[in-house]
């Protein structure tokens, strides 16, 4: 892990997670009911990666949730 990147703080990667894997449905991040394989814990990994590198663009110290909203892959 890098120590200069943003800090993903415990409240966003909790939510995050849980509504990855379909434990909490939010308006802001609409998808999950995933099964915890090591597929999913990859994507999470990636996600948070992208996010973090969203943060630094804009000159953050700490990833927000509309950088993980925007962290998402074109569907």
């Amino acid at each position: 892990r890098d120590p200069a990147a943003p800090r993903v703080t415990k409240s966003v990667f909790v939510r995050v997670t849980r509504q990855f894997l379909g434990e909490e449905v939010t308006p802001e991040f609409s998808f999950g009911g995933q099964e915890l394989t090591s597929a999913v814990l990859h994507q999470l990994r990636a996600l948070f990666a992208r996010a973090q590198s969203m943060a630094v663009r804009r000159r953050r110290r700490t990833v927000i949730d509309t950088d993980v909203i925007l962290s998402f892959p074109e569907i």
